[in-house]
Formats: C-alpha cells, sequence, structure tokens
C-alpha cells in the first residue's frame, strides 16, 4: 500500500491536507489477466496500473514517454472497456476483482 498526502489550500492561509491510500498494484500476472478479461492493450494495461499506483497523467506521461493527451486517451478507453465513469472507479474495480481473486472461499 502507498499513500499520497495533498495539501488543500484556502482563503484563511491554512492548509488542511487529505490523506489519499492506494492499495498496491496487481502482481504481473494478475495485470494479464485482467488485461483479457476487459480486453485491455499492453499500453493500457501500463496505463491503468499506473493509475492504481496513484500516479498523475503528467507522471504517467513522462514514465512511459507519452504525450498527456495520448494518456487521456488510453484512460477514455480503459474506462470504457472495464464500465467506469472515473480513474477511482477503474481502482475501485480492479481492486476488487483482485480481492476477489485472493478469497479462499470464492465469494
Amino acid at each position: 500500500m502507498s499513500c499520497v498526502v495533498h495539501r488543500l489550500s484556502n482563503q484563511r492561509g491554512r492548509h488542511p491536507a487529505a490523506l489519499v491510500l492506494f492499495p498496491s498494484a496487481p502482481q504481473p500476472n494478475r495485470i494479464q489477466e485482467l488485461r483479457r478479461q476487459f480486453g485491455l492493450t499492453p499500453r493500457e494495461g501500463d496505463v491503468l496500473v499506473a493509475v492504481i499506483r496513484g500516479h498523475r497523467n503528467a507522471e504517467i506521461a513522462s514514465k512511459l514517454s507519452l504525450s498527456e493527451y495520448t494518456v487521456k486517451g488510453h484512460l477514455k478507453r480503459i474506462f470504457q472497456k472495464l464500465g467506469v465513469r472515473s480513474r477511482s472507479g477503474a481502482v475501485a474495480k480492479v481492486m476488487g476483482l483482485e480481492m476477489a481473486l485472493d478469497d479462499p472461499r470464492g465469494e
């Protein structure tokens, strides 16, 4: 698990913070399974893993040598294929599947 602290500024000069926890990214064999299950391309799989790890579009673009515009296009297609509307929806869907795969009872 990883976390990110976002500082939120307001007009009174105070800087409240929000702590965001990110689950660990799926293992490589699970990534392959997710790609097959949702029909993701290898690059869409890379982008999805970066999203799960909490990276922003600019970070993903830099890490994968893509433009931010291309990352946004990949995200749009990933959301469509997963049947979600947001990054958080994609993470929740993937991590929900991960937990189901790890459940020894199969529930």
